[in-house]
């Protein structure tokens, strides 16, 4: 009997991949990875593995795979960002545990903060923002997400999940109470070579009709005002 990994792959850039990440990838067999893992990280993957998209065996099917693999080899499910981070990994650790099979669960740098420091916008920083909030801009269901809730919010939120719902989002913050004028920034594919960075306020972006193409995340918050005070990553406007 096998293993299978559970790996964290970051957040694109192979070069954030964990050692110990690129170690499980290099000795698996079987590969299975999210849609969202950058070109530049699946083509670390070993030439000899079986690789297949998560999207193409669909979960549940995706996972008696995975158990049906590791009993001739080693298996590593490629997750992008981290395993327990709005992933469904802990769903995949309980069907492998139900089912009997080895496995480890290697940590991987989220999209949260490692987007958010390779654009250069801090998430925390004294006298603007101590803490920060994540959420995602689709529910479980894959609706959207009312985040009115998070009106009130005083430090930075990212909302992940967002590309297609900017401008929603944007309402929803202001409704449930946000200032209009609250900076806020969209990363694009985030820490990979065609990352971009669109700035603007709530208010800018509740009234766009753009799409943005995934990953795409939403920062707002104070902090996203020092975007560009020491000449970071080239921004766009929203």
């Amino acid at each position: 009997m096998g293993r299978v990994y559970i790996v964290g792959a970051g957040p694109g850039d192979p070069g954030l991949l964990t050692i110990r990440a690129a170690r499980a990838i290099a000795s698996s067999s079987y590969i299975v990875y999210d849609r969202l893992i950058s070109r530049e990280i699946r083509e670390t993957f070993p030439a000899a593995a079986k690789c297949v998209c998560v999207d193409e065996l669909g979960f549940m099917e995706s996972l008696a795979s995975m158990v049906d693999w590791s009993r001739s080899g080693t298996v590593c499910r490629v997750k992008a960002g981290d395993p327990f981070m709005f992933g469904r990994g802990w769903e995949e650790v309980e069907y492998l545990h139900r089912s009997g099979v080895e496995y480890e669960v290697i940590p991987g740098v989220s999209s949260v903060n490692g987007a958010a420091c390779s654009s250069m916008i801090p998430l925390t920083y004294r006298g603007l923002s101590s803490s920060f909030a994540v959420t995602t801009a689709v529910t479980s269901g894959g609706r959207g997400a009312d985040l009115r809730r998070f009106g009130s919010f005083d430090g930075t939120l990212v909302v992940l999940m967002s590309g297609k719902s900017v401008a929603r989002v944007s309402r929803d913050l202001m409704d449930g109470g946000m200032d209009p004028g609250m900076p806020a920034a969209v990363i694009t594919r985030g820490t990979e070579p065609g990352q971009e960075v669109h700035r603007g306020t709530l208010r800018t972006f509740a009234s766009t009709d753009r799409e943005y193409p995934s990953p795409s995340m939403l920062v707002v918050g104070p902090t996203v005002s020092l975007w560009g005070s020491l000449n970071g990553v080239p921004a766009t406007d929203a």
